[in-house]
């Protein structure tokens, strides 16, 4: 019998889904992205061209640049092939306050 388990996230803010493109300022240059999910906090990215996980990014600093919310600065707290988290380094109440 397979048993159902209920799991409970455990984040400081509700990330809001979104899919929109952004581009993504790194030390090796500027990237294409998608935003898939941004929150006070931080986003996640899905990165248009792979970036090897051993020559990634991981701590890097970054800016995310969004249309119309402007540049947030971050450094990268997570990293796949396909997509990078970034933590914001700006206070969640002011990037909530950019966010509307």
């Amino acid at each position: 019998m397979l048993k159902v388990v209920k799991s409970q996230e455990h984040r400081r803010f509700r990330r809001r889904v979104v899919i929109r493109s952004a581009l993504l300022e790194t030390p090796r240059g500027i990237m294409d992205c998608d935003v898939r999910n941004l929150s006070p906090g931080g986003a996640r990215l899905r990165v248009r061209l792979p970036v090897p996980v051993p020559h990634g990014l991981l701590l890097q600093p970054v800016t995310l640049v969004l249309e119309k919310f402007g540049r947030f600065d971050g450094k990268v707290v997570r990293q796949t092939d396909s997509e990078i988290g970034i933590q914001f380094l700006e206070s969640s109440e002011i990037v909530d306050h950019r966010l509307g």
